[in-house]
């Protein structure tokens, strides 16, 4: 073999290595980038599952004042119209489906932090 040869394989070679070392920090940069946009991700969700879980409580509890209002109502007929039996129970009823779609996001969103934690480890 002559030297120019031997050179330009070893040249070769050389920017194999280096083109390779470029590939592998552009992959680790990306990676990197993936993480911090996970983790980003994964601390809204949090929030907003506390958010909907405060909201669930607090709608809880006008369930529950709603129920004792429907139960006034109905205990005591002749002091309430028509109207207000009808208006005590479609606040409750409107209270718990408002409830139960809460409680859906809710669970919706554990599971959505569920799975980019699993996908972040």
């Amino acid at each position: 073999m002559e030297t120019f040869d031997l050179d330009k394989i070893l040249q070769d070679t050389i920017d194999v290595l280096e083109k390779s070392k470029e590939q592998i920090f552009d992959i680790a940069e990306h990676a990197r980038a993936e993480c911090v946009r996970l983790d980003k991700e994964i601390k809204q969700i949090r929030e907003l599952t506390l958010r909907v879980i405060e909201e669930v409580d607090a709608c809880e509890l006008k369930v529950k004042s709603a129920r004792v209002r429907l139960m006034k109502v109905n205990r005591d007929v002749d002091k309430y119209s028509e109207e207000d039996m009808r208006k005590a129970y479609e606040e409750v009823s409107a209270l718990q489906v408002k409830v139960a779609l809460l409680r859906e996001r809710e669970n919706q969103l554990k599971a959505k932090r569920h799975e980019l934690e699993l996908s972040h480890l």
